[in-house]
């Protein structure tokens, strides 16, 4: 069976060979309803079989960190094209400090030119 996305005015379809991704609806209670209060629909009750597409996420694709900007879907059809810039403006800052916590300087390291062992003291 084909997937179809859920968000409103979006018309993205699963087919073969198709490069979108298509993400179930969260099971774990506190994220579904974060997802459900996104994707703002009136009266509305996802089955299990619910599925929103990539082009809802900033970086499109989904991400199980809460402190990513994708934890929760954000771009629909009646995002304000502020808000838009906000999102794109968050995932770049969480690259950032994702970049930083992989990467910590530590004086006399490698890269100014210490020794290994300098690194461990």
């Amino acid at each position: 069976m084909g997937k179809s996305c859920c968000a409103i005015d979006c018309t993205n379809r699963s087919s073969e060979g198709s490069e979108q991704s298509f993400y179930r609806l969260p099971k774990a209670a506190e994220k579904r309803r974060l997802w459900i209060a996104a994707i703002w629909r009136d009266s509305w009750y996802p089955g299990t079989e619910t599925w929103i597409c990539g082009s809802h996420f900033v970086s499109g694709k989904k991400s199980d960190d809460p402190l990513h900007p994708d934890y929760v879907p954000s771009l629909f059809s009646f995002t304000s094209t502020a808000d838009r810039t906000r999102a794109v403006n968050h995932l770049e800052r969480y690259v950032l400090y994702a970049f930083r916590l992989c990467h910590v300087y530590l004086p006399g390291s490698l890269a100014s030119g210490g020794a290994v062992s300098n690194i461990f003291v």
